[in-house]
């Protein structure tokens, strides 16, 4: 993966942890995808509150319902 690496440092989509080293075999979450995606794209990340679980309505709280 060095060379992945290397043209991400260097074309700023990944900054790695912050002390020089990177985590090729990491998961990533959907922010850090969010992220890399936008800095890819030139743009500023857009970050949105979700509202807590008991927040959302009924019908849209059950497991059921969100499933594929």
């Amino acid at each position: 993966y060095s060379n992945a690496i290397v043209w991400a440092a260097k074309t700023n989509v990944l900054r790695g942890y912050g002390n020089g080293k990177f985590g090729p075999n990491d998961a990533v979450s959907k922010e850090m995808l969010n992220l890399v995606i936008a800095r890819q794209k030139g743009e500023d990340p857009v970050w949105v509150a979700i509202p807590s679980w008991h927040a959302w309505p009924p019908a849209l709280r059950s497991p059921r319902c969100c499933m594929i």
